[in-house]
């Protein structure tokens, strides 16, 4: 199974319905990946970290980046295994990521993030106060590709 290219549109759909995703930078010419969670808005993903740590560290030194989705597909079993498929569908984006430093751009990213995943449940909007107990990473995104199994 080779794949299916997709287009931007689609590529970016996968990321809206991605709850998840990995954050790949590159620290000392090396790889280095995250887990987080994300919210798309417009052509920019946005994430919240901690105070501290080690991207908030490479950002400061290289400001590439790329994030990862992949929705649960399935094995596709097959009495040969070198012949065994998975079904998927894949998006990758990469752009420059920073740190939001702008206080109400915080507070209106974490809003986007908790609305992304309140599932029914009724929030206060965030304040002041939870925006400084955070950092909120933007990352712009320049290129996105998507792919998909063979159908």
């Amino acid at each position: 199974m080779s794949g299916i290219r997709l287009s931007e549109k689609q590529a970016l759909e996968i990321i809206k319905e991605g709850e998840f995703g990995h954050l790949s930078l590159v620290y000392e010419n090396r790889p280095y990946t995250v887990f987080m969670n994300h919210a798309l808005v417009q052509n920019y993903l946005y994430f919240h970290t901690g105070i501290k740590g080690k991207k908030l560290d490479i950002i400061k030194l290289n400001h590439n980046a790329c994030y990862s989705v992949c929705l649960p597909g399935k094995v596709i079993p097959h009495e040969n295994p070198c012949k065994f498929g998975f079904e998927y569908r894949s998006a990758i984006a990469s752009g420059i990521i920073e740190l939001v430093s702008d206080e109400a751009q915080k507070i209106e990213a974490l809003n986007h993030l908790t609305e992304r995943f309140k599932k029914g449940f009724y929030y206060q909007p965030h304040t002041k106060d939870n925006a400084g107990r955070v950092n909120i990473l933007r990352m712009k995104i320049e290129q996105i590709t998507g792919k998909k199994s063979n159908d």
